[in-house]
């Protein structure tokens, strides 16, 4: 004779919680509990039973938002009878600005950080004409002259290392696609104007997320570094030259006689390229690519089943 298996949903299931406690993002916690009878299988059997209205994964719920089931606890209370609680989690973006238009998810960056301490700079040159008093030697602007050399010295020069944290949907940020674009815009400066940056002033560092497996959405931080570009770049008796923030100059020093007196004269100067520029416009959320995202879609494994948590 077949035992018929009862489950009943308890009256305080579906209570729940939000924290903020992602960058950019909100994690939603529901447990749902319910009492199992009549399983005399014991402990797995009660499992295999509760997990038909609480499973492991919910792909959508009726809103669209995908489900993870962090525990499955479950309490024996006599006579065959188990107390169940499913405990599920999600991360989602916070969200948008507009509730009278939620379709229109608002991907801004969940974080901004930005630094400007630390940065120095070691130039060999003055930025304008040098003042002398008691000599008439005239060192054309060259730092800290010792004997035959030009030894320069470190100076605090404009700097900004400046990172945005997004909450992406899964499908995109682990995808080959955007992870391959993020590791070849890496050691690039931007070709156009990037935030507040000029096309040549931000370095593009690279990026880097984690993802659990479990979830819709990834938190990925990307960071840049930057530097202000030079209208005029100033060397005296050689050249004055706009500069770009990240090419680099190199003055080339020659031994002149000066009032009787053996300086270190620049005669040339140089400037090169050391950074390709390139469009940033494969990360996506620079251009405005990034569409809503999809739960269970490419990368995030839809195992549900049941009745879900409608």
């Amino acid at each position: 004779m077949t035992t018929e298996i009862k489950c009943y949903e308890l009256v305080d299931s579906m209570s729940g919680s939000i924290s903020n406690e992602s960058e950019g993002g909100e994690v939603r916690e529901v447990s749902r509990r319910y009492v199992v009878g009549r399983c005399f299988g014991g402990f797995n059997q009660a499992v295999d039973e509760v997990s038909k209205y609480a499973p492991p994964y919910v792909a959508s719920d009726g809103y669209g938002l995908y489900w993870v089931r962090k525990r499955l606890e479950v309490k024996g209370i006599g006579n065959a009878y188990f107390d169940c609680t499913a405990s599920y989690q999600t991360l989602q973006p916070k969200p948008p600005p507009d509730p009278e238009n939620p379709e229109e998810e608002d991907f801004t960056p969940g974080s901004i950080a930005w630094d400007t301490t630390g940065n120095t700079e070691h130039l060999t040159q003055g930025i304008d004409d040098e003042n002398r008093y008691g000599t008439e030697v005239d060192q054309f602007s060259a730092l800290n002259v010792s004997g035959d050399s030009v030894q320069g010295l470190d100076v605090v020069r404009p700097s900004l290392k400046y990172s945005e944290t997004w909450i992406l949907p899964a499908q995109v940020a682990i995808s080959c696609n955007f992870v391959g674009a993020v590791y070849r815009l890496t050691g690039t400066v931007n070709q156009n104007v990037f935030r507040c940056f000029q096309p040549g002033e931000a370095l593009f560092l690279g990026g880097r997320a984690q993802w659990t497996g479990d979830q819709p959405y990834v938190s990925v931080t990307f960071d840049w570094e930057a530097r202000p570009n030079v209208a005029s770049f100033y060397v005296k008796g050689v050249a004055d030259f706009p500069k770009e923030g990240w090419e680099h100059v190199s003055i080339q020093y020659a031994p002149e006689t000066n009032n009787g007196s053996l300086i270190r004269m620049p005669v040339a100067a140089y400037k090169n390229r050391v950074y390709h520029k390139k469009s940033w416009a494969d990360l996506g959320m620079i251009a405005g690519t990034i569409g809503k995202p999809k739960a269970g879609a490419n990368g995030v494994p839809p195992q549900a089943g049941g009745n879900g948590l409608t």
